[in-house]
């Protein structure tokens, strides 16, 4: 289990860096750096950290399948 949770952890860290790297570059891009305020920038990570939680538990399912068809026996 705290393999699993491991895994979960890293890759939520993964996906909210690149979610909140992307949503400010895109900022960036359309309006310039004046609009990257402490506020607005709270409110970009704190919305992308509730959206990693689905790409998270996503993530962690492909992993389960991954592993368990890595460990099961190749018929030769």
């Amino acid at each position: 289990m705290t393999k699993w949770l491991g895994i979960a952890a890293q890759l939520y860290v993964l996906f909210n860096a690149i979610f909140f790297v992307s949503n400010v570059s895109t900022i960036i891009l359309i309006r310039g750096f004046a609009w990257l305020t402490p506020d607005a920038l709270f409110q970009i990570f704190a919305r992308g950290a509730m959206i990693c939680i689905g790409f998270t538990a996503a993530g962690c399912i492909v992993m389960v399948f991954v592993l368990r068809s890595l460990r099961k026996p190749q018929v030769r």
